[in-house]
């Protein structure tokens, strides 16, 4: 039985509960539903539509912002990449032009293969971290969890942001999808089993 004022875990017999000192008459549950707080390292197994006082589901245009601070993010990192190479490529090579266009070729392979990797290392291992969510989500109170309320793992994290493919091949129906479901997912949420929390 669970004090539905704190979310503790209280005896049958118990008239009070020991952490917060709410009457137990008619203010316990017996179920799994109990209240979550910031202090609670897991949620409960199972969410309801309304499920705390303490976190709501991430709707559509707060993780569209989120998604235009990791844009930003991920294009300073690409500006600053082509600076540093086109810096050394001015350096090294100087006046001889007649390397520059295997300098030139070099630079748009390596800023290919960058701009495939580091979108997924980053996206994958920040929400996969302790912190649960990229800069972007973190900035507005947001995290990625399981939808039992687990902390993500790496591959879970990996398939997520892949099937974010689907979802744009659906002419970006499977990103509107989270204006409309009942936990805000979108597809690739729905695909990697994921929710988006944020906290009032």
């Amino acid at each position: 039985m669970y004090c539905n004022q704190c979310g503790k875990e209280v005896s049958n017999n118990d008239r009070f509960c020991n952490a917060c000192g709410t009457a137990l008459n008619g203010s316990a549950s017996t179920d799994d539903s109990r209240p979550l707080s910031n202090n609670n390292s897991t949620l409960p197994p199972v969410i309801n539509k309304s499920f705390s006082d303490d976190f709501v589901y991430a709707g559509f245009w707060w993780r569209f912002l989120a998604y235009l601070i990791d844009a930003i993010i991920l294009s300073v990192g690409y500006w600053l990449v082509a600076l540093v190479f086109g810096f050394n490529g001015w350096l090294f090579l100087g006046a001889d032009y007649k390397y520059w266009a295997a300098a030139g070729v070099t630079l748009v392979v390596i800023y290919s293969v960058l701009s495939f990797i580091a979108p997924w290392l980053y996206f994958a291992l920040m929400e996969s971290s302790k912190f649960q969510g990229t800069i972007g989500k973190w900035a507005l109170k947001m995290r990625v969890v399981e939808e039992e309320g687990k902390q993500i793992t790496f591959s879970r994290a990996t398939g997520r942001y892949f099937a974010k493919i689907l979802s744009s091949l659906t002419l970006g129906i499977g990103y509107i999808m989270v204006a409309f479901t009942e936990r805000k997912q979108g597809l690739h949420d729905i695909l990697a089993r994921t929710i988006i929390l944020k906290s009032k």
